[in-house]
């Protein structure tokens, strides 16, 4: 997959802003808040339809403006045309109207397009995955899984529905204003929706485990063995539809007491191992920095494999968070795939630069 071109009219702290990509590595090189790190957010929003650092999507319009577009031109292996990807934004009367298109057709819901355009992002807020909250690394999963099949996003967000509503109810019987068995029937609809979520899980972190294994040995020079392990919010008996089933009967009278839902796939966890230890309680920075490298690699190689060709790599100022060893041993391993990387100065890669062919945009 190769990103030929972007244009922003009204985004962020663009007026207009047109900008033309190279098949390998594209360093977009400018002082803090000249708008790199805008740039990237415009080009990921045609993966997930949204931003990756606001849910208040107005926020991206230029202040003082009441319309924005976006217009993407890439090029794919499963087609044999260009494919342009088009986006609108505006401020009709306070209320905001919004427009999709896929090579000049309307789509209503983008995300259940299948996936268009595909990229991995790399953020320097990754390299706190090992440590952060449990539900960072949900999101990570969710993420993942969603821009893959577009029928996990459509149970998560059914799922997310059904807990609501399943907490709303607990309220209710809590305060004596409903009965238990009114639970029957979001139960039910809780259960089947939480047992195709976490098959999904388990499977992809099966594929990504195999994966993450090697980039890491290869990242850290090492013969350690990773583990990814999913972490479940309930005790696993016989099989999953009847431990599920189990837990949330034994929960009941706590989660009536407490008015929601305590088991689930939004109470699940994703844990990072080295040699069978946790490494958020055992490992160096300097492991979890590569762990997350080896991670983000694996991402990379599993949308690859689902896609039938490499996505774009876009990588946020995540180079001067290395040392100069991970800084190589990271671009190393993304040769032959497009990549775009945002960077303060250049002169950190000027040794590599001298054996490496880049194109160059700078923002003034």
């Amino acid at each position: 997959m190769h990103l030929t071109s972007l244009k922003l009219k009204n985004f962020r702290n663009y007026k207009e802003a047109f900008f033309n990509f190279g098949k390998g590595f594209n360093f977009i090189i400018g002082p803090n808040t000249k708008g790199k790190t805008n740039l990237l957010e415009a080009i990921y929003f045609f993966v997930t339809f949204r931003s990756f650092r606001t849910k208040n999507i107005q926020s991206l319009l230029k202040k003082g403006q009441r319309e924005l577009s976006l217009s993407l031109n890439f090029s794919s292996q499963a087609s044999k045309e260009p494919r342009k990807l088009e986006f609108f934004l505006g401020l009709v009367a306070k209320e905001l109207k919004r427009n999709f298109k896929i090579n000049g057709v309307v789509k209503k819901q983008p995300q259940r397009s299948g996936g268009e355009f595909q990229a991995v992002l790399f953020r320097p807020e990754d390299l706190n995955l090992v440590i952060d909250s449990p539900a960072s690394r949900r999101r990570f999963l969710d993420s993942l899984l969603s821009r893959l099949s577009v029928s996990y996003y459509q149970n998560l967000i059914e799922y997310r529905k059904v807990v609501q509503s399943r907490n709303r109810l607990l309220f209710l019987i809590q305060q004596g204003r409903a009965e238990s068995k009114e639970l029957n029937f979001w139960d039910k609809q809780f259960l089947r929706l939480s047992e195709l979520i976490i098959k999904k899980r388990f499977k992809l972190l099966k594929e990504a485990t195999l994966v993450f294994r090697e980039q890491y040995q290869e990242i850290s020079r090492s013969k350690d063995v990773f583990d990814l392990d999913y972490h479940l919010s309930f005790k696993f008996k016989t099989d999953l539809k009847s431990s599920l089933k189990i837990a949330l009967d034994e929960l009941k009278p706590q989660e009536i007491e407490l008015a929601r839902t305590l088991l689930g796939p939004h109470r699940d966890d994703l844990i990072f191992k080295l040699n069978n230890y946790n490494l958020k309680d055992f490992g160096s920075r300097g492991e979890q920095r590569s762990a997350i490298l080896a991670l983000k690699l694996a991402e990379l190689e599993i949308v690859k494999k689902k896609i039938k060709e490499a996505p774009v790599f876009l990588l946020d100022d995540v180079l001067s968070e290395l040392d100069s060893e991970r800084q190589l041993a990271l671009l190393g391993s993304l040769k032959g795939i497009q990549v775009i990387i945002t960077i303060t100065e250049i002169d950190i890669l000027k040794n590599w630069l001298q054996e490496n062919q880049a194109n160059l945009i700078r923002l003034k």
